[in-house]
């Protein structure tokens, strides 16, 4: 019999087997599975063998059953068939030794066994005397650290004891830690309670740290009532308003300086001077306040309208108001003299000179105007520019951005001298987003550097870095970015990208050429602010991972701060010498501490309380709906029931009373000629086991439906999944109506003179998909084929391409998938724009388990060479993610987005391919 033979005989087996009991198994899946076991694959592993056969044959927990059972009696009667009896051995007889004694213990007398005994007792009972609780001594809290749950909107309270020594002692309990919502009411004999009403989830606390990560103090506020300003000039001081009306000026070790700050009216902006002397605060009925770092009230102006941005000069003798009146108003803090700048629309933002002598205003007609101190104007600049302007590091040119283009999708940066001349024009690449024209587009999408050297501007999909000084574009990256902050020296940037925005990368433009020396710092949940030290020697990430982490430039973490939530932000004390980081947090936390009369701190009681969501009227009434709804269906179901049982019953005694006596019952003999059948007895009425599983069995055949589908992704899912990768752009001529733009047209120039038009949307979509074939891939090739022929025909896509590699690829992959057409990758990825897609089918070395060092290594060096070519790169695995873990696969989940086949998995994939985030990465 030939070995070929031998390895059919228990598959065929066990095939036979389950198609008799029931599994709708074809040749098809034989032919696989004989495949797999010709390869090698399960030979002499029976676990691997039932693995395959099970990812083949089995669809549900009834055939994992039937299988299950018909794998054990096959490979029971395998092992008989091929068993050898073993020859009979008699082995010598060998007397047993005895074991020797280590140690040889002298034997005791009675009398000496009972001193020895009591003398350990002794020495136990000493012992445990010595080590037994000691009980606390007053005073000390005796009430025991509650842990409540409370609502939001709910009363709570709590009553807190501690013990006294004598009537005599005066004890004193102090919150060292509380939520801003919690009041401490003090009793009497060493009593307080804890009462408040919780207006939110989540409060706020502001965290002061020194470079060491010690923490020097800590705020706890309403979060939504809080604005943080920056510190005063020496880092001594920071400002910050909470609830509304009133504004607290705070040292560094969180004391209270003199007296809060009191308002008419709520406090919307806090500025300092540059000199950090004088204090500016800004309300919303119309006032601007100055006041001195002890709280003295120094001047008070009025203004009208919105206030849109304040600022004081470098020098710090002018104070600038941009208002929605379209009035600038520059006050001249020492001499009290008030110069007004009249815009036609709203004023939105004020640039000073460094030498304060200059200011370049802009308003919502789009249009900068230079100016000089005195308040009289220079020149317009330049017509439909953003709302961005700024000087040159010497003083002497201004830099705007603005969209010249109709439709705004193409940016020009020019740059104008004091005199209102253009020196130069800097035309950037098109697709910006229409966002760049809001009034607050600054902020979140242009980052200028201290030295004013570089610049940044944040597009849809791309990042563009300027150089100022020369007067050109720098460098141009098709990355989607989330956060870019500068060093002061202007020669390092922290970027995060949106594609995974749990890791900030230090970059140094003039140094190094972008993605080859760049340090990466890690976090466990995405970034929410990084900082530089003024010095630049730190930096300073916090996170959605309750931490914030100090870093040296090098990018070898120093410090971890621990958080109760979110950090929010991160900010430096202008000395670099401390830290401030604000966090929203989730935990509730409370600290007391009890001191006798002579202040000593005697015992502390920390506590944490939950507090939950509160019910809104809507979401009450919807609860009292529904028990409503759940009484009347349970009134409804017993009343149905007791009647179906009373029915029953009463048809069972209309049956009775029909049924004939047995006297009367006619009963044939075997001599009558009787056409009827037999009455069958009580056990012939009784259906037979073997009976009952033939029907069962019949009825599955008849029920089961062959849909030919791989669970849990169908067909119809993939094909919907690959729509979701279109990309549409407008491109070519312009043939559609623009009904927007026509009809802003139409309200600009009150009559309609022409429709606009716009190009087509074109679909632009392009995906390489790459299936890895043979070997542990083997069962899988039914499920890639699925794959590649719903993605080339089903998705819709404007060019989508199959190849095909073993393993891990190098230079080439193969066009067929029994991988003997060869072609170069490189030239393959020419006939792709940068922006197609890059999808990898591949178990990762996961079906196998094991680590294989090799195969990392090529496979990184494979990824760098598609990320040269292409933006977009996600990689699909068969297997579990539980089976990922200590193997190759885990290893090269951390290069490259991976997810495991299953629909959330699948859509994952397509997301990451379409440049977007997702909540299914690994």
């Amino acid at each position: 019999m030939s070995e070929d033979s031998n390895l059919q005989l228990p598959l065929l087996n066990l095939f036979d087997r389950l198609q008799k009991a029931g599994l709708p198994l074809g040749i098809d899946e034989y032919k696989l599975a004989l495949r797999a076991l010709q390869s090698g694959y399960g030979i002499q592993d029976h676990e691997a063998l039932a693995r395959l056969c099970r990812t083949l044959w089995v669809k549900s927990e009834e055939d994992k059953l039937l299988f299950n059972y018909h794998f054990e009696q096959v490979m029971d009667e395998e092992s008989q068939s091929f068993a050898e009896p073993e020859p009979i051995q008699t082995l010598p007889k060998v007397e047993p030794q005895k074991k020797k004694q280590l140690i040889k213990l002298p034997r005791l007398s009675p009398t000496r066994r009972i001193v020895w005994g009591g003398t350990l007792l002794l020495i136990a009972g000493v012992s445990f005397w010595l080590v037994r609780p000691q009980p606390k001594k007053c005073p000390y809290f005796t009430s025991v650290s509650p842990i409540k749950l409370v609502r939001v909107n709910q009363e709570y309270s709590y009553e807190v004891k501690a013990c006294k020594a004598n009537e005599n002692d005066r004890l004193e309990i102090t919150a060292l830690k509380k939520p801003p919502w919690l009041k401490l009411e003090k009793g009497v004999d060493g009593t307080v309670t804890l009462k408040g009403k919780p207006v939110s989830e989540t409060y706020g606390s502001a965290h002061l740290w020194d470079m060491s990560g010690k923490p020097l103090g800590e705020l706890n506020y309403n979060y939504d009532d809080f604005s943080l300003q920056d510190f005063y000039l020496d880092g001594s001081y920071f400002v910050f308003s909470e609830r509304n009306k009133i504004v607290h000026l705070r040292s560094l070790s969180a004391k209270q300086i003199k007296k809060d700050l009191q308002h008419s009216w709520q406090v919307n902006q806090l500025r300092f001077s540059p000199d950090g002397k004088i204090l500016a605060t800004v309300t919303g009925n119309g006032f601007v306040y100055l006041w001195d770092l002890s709280g003295q009230q120094l001047a008070k102006f009025q203004y009208s309208g919105k206030v849109n941005d304040l600022s004081f000069s470098p020098d710090g003798k002018i104070l600038a108001i941009a208002s929605g009146d379209g009035l600038v108003r520059l006050w001249n803090l020492p001499n009290r003299r008030l110069i007004k700048i009249k815009h036609s629309r709203r004023a939105f933002k004020v640039t000073f000179s460094p030498d304060s002598q200059y200011i370049v205003t802009s308003s919502e007609d789009k249009i900068p105007r230079l100016w000089d101190i005195s308040g009289k104007k220079i020149k317009d600049l330049s017509p439909d520019s953003l709302n961005f302007t700024a000087f040159s590091a010497d003083g002497q040119s201004v830099v705007t951005i603005s969209l010249r283009d109709p439709k705004k999708n193409v940016l020009y940066v020019r740059w104008f001298d004091l005199s209102g001349k253009q020196l130069a024009e800097l035309p950037l690449s098109e697709n910006f987003p229409y966002y760049f024209d809001s009034p607050d587009y600054s902020d979140q999408y242009i980052e200028l550097s201290s030295d004013r050297h570089w610049m940044v501007l944040l597009g849809e999909e791309k990042l563009i870095l300027l150089d100022l000084q020369n007067r050109k574009k720098f460098q141009e990256l098709p990355y989607r970015v989330t956060k870019v902050k500068f060093r002061p020296d202007g020669q390092m940037i922290a970027i995060v990208f949106s594609d995974n925005e749990r890791t900030v990368n230090l970059w140094s433009p003039s140094q190094d050429t972008f993605g080859k020396q760049m340090r990466l710092l890690r976090h466990q949940d995405n970034i929410q602010d990084v900082s530089f030290s003024p010095d630049g020697r730190f930096v300073v990430t916090g996170s959605s991972d309750r931490t914030a982490r100090i870093w040296d430039i090098s990018g070898k973490k120093l410090k971890t701060l621990l958080h109760n939530g979110t950090v929010n932000s991160i900010q430096f004390s202008p000395d670099g010498q401390h830290l401030i980081t604000t966090s929203k947090d989730d935990i509730h936390e409370v600290k007391l501490q009890v001191t006798d009369a002579s202040g000593t701190i005697k015992d502390t009681q920390p506590f944490k309380i939950n507090v939950l969501a509160g019910d809104s009227p809507d979401t009450q009434r919807l609860t009292y709906l529904a028990i409503a709804g759940v009484v009347a269906f349970t009134v409804w179901s017993g009343g149905y029931f007791i009647a179906r049982f009373w029915l029953e019953r009463l048809a069972k005694s209309r049956v009775k009373e029909i049924t004939p006596s047995p006297e009367s019952t006619f009963i044939p003999t075997p001599s009558s000629e009787s056409t009827s059948a037999p009455t069958p007895s009580t056990k012939e009425q009784k259906a037979q086991p073997e009976d009952v599983v033939q029907v069962v069995r019949a009825v599955r055949q008849a029920i089961r439906i062959e849909t030919g589908e791989y669970f849990p992704v169908t067909r119809r899912q993939m094909k919907q999944s690959w729509r979701y990768l279109r990309r549409f752009v407008r491109d070519g001529p312009a043939t559609e109506l623009d009904i927007e733009a026509t009809v802003k047209q139409f309200a600009r120039q009150g009559i309609l003179l022409q429709t606009v038009l716009m190009p087509r949307r074109v679909n632009r979509a392009q995906l390489l998909l790459l299936i890895d074939r043979d070997g542990s891939m083997i069962p899988f090739h039914e499920l890639s084929r699925r794959l590649a022929e719903t993605a080339v025909q089903g998705g819709r896509l404007a060019k989508a391409d199959v190849y095909y590699f073993h393993n891990c690829s190098d230079k080439y992959i193969y066009q067929d998938p029994s991988c003997c057409e060869a072609k170069l990758l490189a030239d393959i990825l020419a006939n792709y724009s940068y922006s197609a897609g890059v999808l990898i089918f591949s178990d990762a070395g996961a079906a196998r388990g094991g680590w294989n060092q090799e195969r990392i290594d090529l496979t990184q060096q494979f990824l760098q060479q598609l990320k040269q070519r292409v933006r977009y790169i996600a990689w699909l695995n068969p297997m579990p993610k539980s089976r990922w873990d200590s193997t190759t696969a885990g290893e090269i989940a951390s290069l490259v987005p991976m997810f495991e086949l299953s629909r959330q998995g699948l859509q994952g994939a397509i997301s990451v391919l379409r440049g977007k985030l997702t909540p299914y990465r690994l």
